[in-house]
C-alpha cells in the first residue's frame, strides 16, 4: 500500500508540474487570450470601427420637404445644428458591450430651387405652327453642401476609445410634379481614434485612422389628408463603407498590432412620415422607419498579432442586430416673413441588442 500511494502522489505531482508549465508559456496564454477576446478587451478596435457608420445624411433630410423650404424671396439659406447621440450595446458571443456617446455640429448651405423650361416652335410649310416644351426639375430642386464635426467616445470593461470625425456631403431634393420627393446624399469623412485598453494592470495606447463613404437615395410619394396635414410614405437605400488602416499599440509586453480591415452596410429603408401645421409658421412631424440589412456581415472583424511573440487570431465586434425600427418626432418653426427658423429632432433606433438616441437643435437663416 505504501508503494502505491507514492506512485499515485508522484502521479498528481507530475500533473500539477506539467499544467503550471503551459499555464506560464506565453504563447499558450496568448492562444487563451485570443479564443477569449473579452478577457484581454482586443474586441475594443473592431467594437470602434462601427462609430464610423453615423448615417450623416438625416441631418439634411429632416429639414428637406415638400413645399419647398427656401422662401420665394431668398436666395440660399444657411443652417447650423448641435447634434447628439447616444448608443447602448449589450455584449454577445462576439465583444464587450459598450456605450458610445457623440456630440458634434452641423453646418450647411442651401441654394434656391430652380427649374429649367424650353419651349420651340416650328413653322410647317401650310403656315401653322406646332410647339414642344422641354421642363427639367418639376417642381424645383434643391442643393446643398453640409459639414459635420462630431467627437465620439466608445467606453466598455478594461478599455475606451476617443474619436475625431470630420465629414463632408452633397445632398440634394427633386420635387417631380406633385407627386414625388426624391432626396439623395453622398459624402466621404475621415476619422481619427486613440484607443486605451488595459490588460492585466497594464495599459496599452494606440492611434489609428479610418474613411467612410456615405450614400443614401430616398423616395416619398406624399399625400395631402387634408389642408395641413400629409402622410408620406417612403422607401430608401442607405450605403456606407469605412476603411480603418492598420496600428500597432505600445504599453507592455501584450502589446497588439491590428491589420487594415472594411465594414460596410447597405440598408433597405421604408416608413411612413407626416408633416402637421398647427399654425402658421410651426409645422410638427412624426416618422416610423424599418430598415433590414442587405448585405452578410453586420459586425467589424480585425486580424490580431502579438506583437512579442507573434500568435495571431481574429476579433470580431459586438453583433448590434440586422435591421432596426426609428421611431422619430420633430418640429420646425418659422418666425418671420423672410423664413428664418429653429428646428429640433428626437429619433430612436432600436435594434435587436443596441439602442441609439439621436437628436439635433438648430438654426435656419434665409436672405
Amino acid at each position: 500500500m505504501g508503494f502505491t500511494a507514492y506512485l499515485d502522489a508522484m502521479r498528481r505531482l507530475f500533473i500539477i508540474v506539467l499544467l503550471f508549465s503551459l499555464l506560464s508559456d506565453s504563447r499558450f496564454v496568448d492562444r487563451q487570450v485570443y479564443a477569449m477576446p473579452s478577457q484581454a478587451a482586443a474586441d475594443l478596435t473592431p467594437n470602434a470601427q462601427m462609430l464610423a457608420l453615423k448615417e450623416p445624411w438625416r441631418y439634411p433630410f429632416s429639414r428637406l420637404r415638400l413645399g419647398c423650404p427656401i422662401h420665394d424671396d431668398t436666395t440660399q439659406q444657411f443652417w447650423g445644428a448641435f447634434t447628439a447621440q447616444h448608443d447602448n450595446v449589450n455584449s454577445d458571443n462576439n465583444a464587450h458591450g459598450f456605450t458610445a456617446s457623440r456630440f458634434g455640429i452641423a453646418i450647411g448651405n442651401d441654394s434656391k430651387p430652380f427649374s429649367f423650361n424650353s419651349k420651340k416652335v416650328t413653322e410647317r410649310e401650310d403656315g401653322s405652327t406646332s410647339s414642344v416644351t422641354i421642363s427639367i426639375g418639376g417642381g424645383g430642386t434643391i442643393s446643398g453642401t453640409m459639414f459635420h464635426y462630431s467627437e465620439p467616445t466608445l467606453r466598455q470593461a478594461n478599455g475606451s476609445v476617443r474619436v475625431q470625425d470630420f465629414a463632408i456631403g452633397s445632398y440634394g431634393l427633386s420635387h417631380w410634379g406633385d407627386n414625388f420627393e426624391v432626396k439623395s446624399y453622398i459624402g466621404y469623412s475621415h476619422q481619427r481614434y486613440h484607443f486605451d485598453r488595459y490588460y492585466l494592470n497594464q495599459q496599452y495606447s494606440g492611434k489609428a485612422s479610418s474613411d467612410t463613404l456615405s450614400v443614401s437615395y430616398e423616395v416619398t410619394r406624399p399625400f395631402c389628408v387634408q389642408p395641413g396635414f400629409w402622410l408620406k410614405p417612403l422607401t430608401a437605400i442607405d450605403f456606407e463603407q469605412t476603411w480603418m488602416w492598420g496600428y500597432r499599440e505600445t504599453g507592455g509586453s501584450d502589446a497588439l498590432a491590428y491589420s487594415a480591415s472594411s465594414l460596410e452596410r447597405l440598408m433597405l429603408r421604408v416608413g411612413l412620415g407626416c408633416d402637421f401645421a398647427l399654425r402658421k409658421g410651426l409645422v410638427l412631424n412624426g416618422r416610423i422607419q424599418y430598415a433590414m440589412q442587405l448585405n452578410t456581415r453586420e459586425y467589424a472583424k480585425h486580424n490580431v498579432r502579438h506583437i512579442e511573440n507573434g500568435s495571431a487570431a481574429s476579433v470580431l465586434g459586438s453583433r448590434i442586430g440586422r435591421d432596426y425600427l426609428n421611431i422619430g418626432i420633430g418640429g420646425n418653426w418659422r418666425f418671420n416673413n423672410r423664413g428664418d427658423g429653429l428646428f429640433v429632432n428626437y429619433d430612436t433606433k432600436l435594434y435587436n441588442r443596441a439602442t441609439l438616441h439621436i437628436g439635433e437643435a438648430g438654426f435656419v437663416r434665409r436672405w
